[in-house]
């Protein structure tokens, strides 16, 4: 099994990332090796279609488990149809806490969408 968390920085002692498609790396654990490494997030790096980016990104590096603070409909709606489970960790926690948390069973699965889209625009009539 392979688990994503987005990273601030390049070590287990850092905070998580507070953002999936803006962080500048993901930290990949694999548990069959008992290894993690950290690798740069592609999606960090353009201004639109993160959601594809991450997701794209994901499938090719094999993950089955992400951990994110939060997550957008388009990128909760392209992994989970991807097989990819999602679990919420807090913002203020680290990236070897949160892994942790995640085996001690402390973090929620994700059944839905966390984030609202911003770009929605809602008009409502008041007459």
């Amino acid at each position: 099994m392979r688990i994503a968390i987005p990273a601030s920085t390049k070590t287990m002692h850092d905070f998580a990332a507070t953002s999936l498609g803006k962080s500048p790396y993901l930290c990949i654990y694999d548990h069959s090796k008992l290894q993690y490494t950290f690798i740069t997030n592609n999606s960090a790096k353009v201004t639109i279609k993160r959601a594809k980016v991450i997701t794209k990104q994901l499938l090719e590096e094999d993950i089955d488990v992400l951990l994110a603070p939060d997550i957008g409909h388009y990128a909760f709606n392209l992994l989970t149809t991807s097989h990819i489970k999602i679990f919420r960790y807090p913002t203020t926690i680290t990236v070897r806490n949160a892994l942790y948390d995640y085996y001690e069973h402390k973090l929620a699965e994700l059944t839905v969408p966390t984030k609202i889209n911003k770009s929605i625009n809602i008009q409502c009539d008041f007459q």
